[in-house]
C-alpha cells in the first residue's frame, strides 16, 4: 500500500511538470531510495521491485502480470540473500500478497462486491472492498500465523477495516510532510507554521495507529491454538485450493471457460447419478462388503493393540533456567505441568512455557502442581494459568502460613505476592484447587497416580518455611517405574520425611533433585532410601547459587547415580514403557536406555 501511494502521488505530483513517461522514471529513483529510508525489510524490497516492474511495464508498453512480478522479485531477493526464505517478514508478505492475487476475484464473488470500475465507489463498496483483501490475504497467512504464533486474532477484519479506511489520508500527509522537510534542507524556503501545522496532523495520526493496534490487547482478543504439523497445514492449501477452484468454476460467466464448466457439471451430474441410482442389491452387497472390512480390521486391531498403540509415559523437564519446570503426558494422553518458573529477567511462562506447550499440541493442561510459592517454580505458572484451559490445580496445604502472612501486613513478601497473583487468576477462571498434604493420593487414571509425601499440616517447618514444606509427590505407573519429585526441601525437611515414611514408598528409579542441587539438600541417608538411577538437576547457567554444589555431585557420582542437568543438557525428555524400560534423550544429543 506505501508503494501504491508513492507512485500514485509521484506521477501525479511530475506528470505535468515533466511529463509521463519522465515521471516514471522519478517514481522509480524514489522507490529506490524509499528503500533505503526503510531499511531493507523483505516486505519493502517485495513491494518496490514489483512497483519497479509494473513501472517498467508502463514504459515499455507490455502488460503487467502481477504474478510474474512476484516470482521475479522473490527470485531477486533470494538471490542477494538465500537465507531470507526463513525470514517471517518475507513469508508473510509474499503469502499476504499471493492471497490477494489467488483469492481476492473468488471472495469478491462470494461476498458480492461490484465491478466499479467507471463508476465512484459507495461506503459500503469500500468496506467490502477492504473486507475481501484482508480475508484473501489472511486465507494464505492465518496457518502461518498459527504455526508461527499459536494464536489467532479476533479482531483481524475490524484492525484492517479501520486500517483501510484511514492509511490513504496519513499516508498523503506524511508524503507530503517528508516532501517539505526535503525541501526545507534543500535551502527552499518552506513556511515553518506550514510544516508544524501538518507536523501536528501527522502525530495525531500516528497516535491513531497506535490507538488502532492497541485493539488487539483487549481481552480475549486471540485464541491460542496448538502449532499444527506441515502435513495438517498442506492438507489445508490443498482443501482451499479445492474449494476455491470449485467455486470459480461454478460461477464462471467467461465464455472461454464453458467447456471446463460443461465438463465439470457432468462429473458432478455422473457422481450425483451414480449415488443416487446405484441399485438396491449393488448397495447392500457394497455395504457387506464395507462391514467385512471394517469387522477384520477390528479383529487385528485387537490382536495387535500392545504393539500398535504402544502406551508410553512422557516425561519431560525443560529449560527455564535457574528453576524448574517438568511436562508429563501420561499413557491416556492427559496433561500434567509440575512447577513452571525460573529466575529471569523476562516472562517464562511467555517466552518458554506457552509456547513449548502449544508446539507440542495442546491447548489444556489436566492438572497442574505446584511445589511452592518461589518464584522460580510458579512464576511462569501464572501465564499459563491465565492463557491455556487449565482443569485442575494442586498445591501445598499451609493455609496457617498464608494466613498470618495476611494478617502481618509489613511481611508481605514476594511469595505471598504470587500467592495472591495465583488465587486472583484462579477466582476469576473458576479453575479448581485442592490443597494436598501427607498421606494423599492423587489419582490421574488407571495404575498410574501420585502419592503426596509431603508436607505434614500437623508438623510444618518453621524454617524457611516454603522451601521445607514444598510439596514432595512420588508419581507410581503399574509398580514398573516410580519418580520422585522433591521441590525445594532441604536436609531438615528429608530427615522429618525418612522417620515419618516407609522406606519402601520413598525407592524410586529417577529423583528430581531438591532446591537445584543445593549443598543444603540430598544428604547420603536420603539417597540411601530414594536409591535410584538417576538424578535430574533443573538449574541455570553459571547461577549466582552456586547451585549444583560439587558436594551434591561428588555423592551422586559415588553411588553411581547418572546426572542429567538443565544447565548442561537443555530439555531432558524421558520415555517409559509399560514394562519399566527408561529411555533418556537431552537436547545436546545425549541418549541412553536403563
Amino acid at each position: 500500500m506505501h508503494i501504491s501511494y508513492l507512485i500514485s502521488l509521484t506521477t501525479m505530483l511530475f506528470k505535468n511538470i515533466l511529463g509521463k513517461r519522465k515521471s516514471y522514471i522519478i517514481a522509480i529513483i524514489i522507490l529506490i531510495i524509499y528503500t533505503y529510508i526503510t531499511g531493507f525489510s523483505a516486505s519493502i524490497i517485495r513491494a518496490v521491485i514489483m512497483g519497479i516492474i509494473y513501472i517498467l511495464s508502463k514504459l515499455i508498453y507490455k502488460a503487467n502480470d502481477t504474478l510474474t512480478n512476484i516470482s521475479i522479485a522473490a527470485l531477486l531477493i533470494l538471490i542477494s540473500n538465500p537465507y531470507i526464505i526463513y525470514d517471517l517478514g518475507f513469508i508473510l508478505s509474499f503469502g499476504g500478497t499471493l492471497g490477494i492475487v489467488l483469492c481476492n476475484k473468488t471472495i469478491s464473488k462470494i461476498i458480492k462486491i461490484k465491478n466499479t470500475v467507471n463508476k465512484k465507489e459507495t461506503i459500503k463498496e469500500k468496506i467490502l472492498k477492504i473486507i475481501g483483501v484482508t480475508i484473501s490475504a489472511q486465507i494464505v497467512i492465518l496457518p502461518i500465523s498459527i504455526y508461527k504464533f499459536n494464536t489467532i486474532s479476533i479482531y483481524f477484519l475490524l484492525t484492517n477495516l479501520i486500517i483501510g479506511i484511514v492509511i490513504g489520508p496519513i499516508m498523503t500527509i506524511s508524503f507530503i510532510f517528508l516532501g517539505l522537510t526535503i525541501l526545507n534542507i534543500l535551502n527552499f524556503n518552506i513556511n515553518i507554521l506550514q510544516r508544524k501545522s501538518i507536523l501536528k496532523i501527522l502525530e495525531i495520526s500516528v497516535q491513531i495507529l497506535i490507538y488502532i493496534s492497541d485493539i488487539s490487547k483487549l481481552p480475549k482478543s486471540k485464541i491460542y491454538i496448538a502449532t499444527p504439523s506441515i502435513i495438517s497445514i498442506i492438507c489445508y492449501f490443498i482443501l482451499i485450493s479445492i474449494i476455491l477452484i470449485i467455486y470459480s468454476i461454478s460461477n464462471t460467466s467467461n465464455k472461454e471457460n464453458l467447456t471446463t464448466v460443461k465438463r465439470f457439471k457432468n462429473i458432478h451430474a455422473l457422481l450425483k447419478f451414480k449415488i443416487k441410482y446405484r441399485t438396491k442389491q449393488e448397495t447392500k452387497n457394497k455395504v457387506k462388503k464395507i462391514l467385512n472390512i471394517i469387522i477384520i480390521v477390528i479383529i487385528i486391531f485387537n490382536l495387535f493393540k500392545t504393539n500398535i498403540l504402544k502406551e508410553n509415559l512422557e516425561i519431560h523437564f525443560l529449560d527455564v533456567g535457574q528453576g524448574d519446570s517438568t511436562f508429563i503426558k501420561t499413557p491416556k494422553g492427559q496433561t500434567i505441568l509440575i512447577d513452571g518458573g525460573g529466575t529471569s529477567t523476562y516472562d517464562i511462562g511467555k517466552n518458554i512455557l506457552l509456547p513449548y506447550i502449544l508446539s507440542r499440541g495442546y491447548t489444556k493442561i489436566d492438572i497442574v502442581i505446584i511445589s511452592h510459592f518461589d518464584t522460580d517454580h510458579i512464576g511462569g505458572i501464572l501465564t499459563i494459568l491465565e492463557k491455556l484451559n487449565v482443569k485442575k490445580v494442586y498445591i501445598p496445604n499451609l493455609n496457617n502460613y498464608w494466613k498470618t502472612l495476611e494478617k502481618q501486613s509489613s511481611k508481605k513478601n514476594e511469595n505471598f505476592e504470587n500467592y495472591k497473583k495465583f488465587f486472583s487468576i484462579i477466582n476469576r477462571k473458576k479453575i479448581p484447587v485442592q490443597k494436598i498434604e501427607k498421606g494423599q493420593k492423587i489419582k490421574i487414571e488407571k495404575e498410574l497416580y501420585f502419592d503426596v509425601l509431603w508436607p505434614d499440616t500437623n508438623n510444618l517447618i518453621d524454617e524457611k518455611l516454603l522451601n521445607n514444606n514444598s510439596a514432595v509427590i512420588k508419581l507410581n505407573w503399574k509398580n514398573n517405574f516410580k519418580m520422585l519429585f522433591t521441590g525445594d526441601i532441604e536436609k531438615i525437611a528429608e530427615n522429618k520425611i525418612l522417620d515419618k515414611t516407609n522406606k519402601y514408598i520413598l525407592q524410586a528409579e529417577i529423583l528430581k533433585v531438591a532446591h537445584h542441587g543445593s549443598k543444603s539438600s540430598t544428604t547420603n541417608k536420603f539417597l540411601e532410601k530414594v536409591n535410584p538411577k538417576i538424578a535430574i538437576i533443573g538449574v541455570g547457567e553459571n547461577n549466582i547459587f552456586g547451585h549444583p554444589a560439587e558436594t551434591v555431585i561428588k555423592l551422586l557420582k559415588q553411588k553411581n547415580i547418572d546426572i542429567y542437568r538443565t544447565d548442561e543438557n537443555g530439555e531432558i525428555s524421558i520415555k517409559v514403557n509399560e514394562k519399566g524400560k527408561i529411555k533418556i534423550k537431552t537436547i545436546n544429543n545425549v541418549c541412553k536406555n536403563y
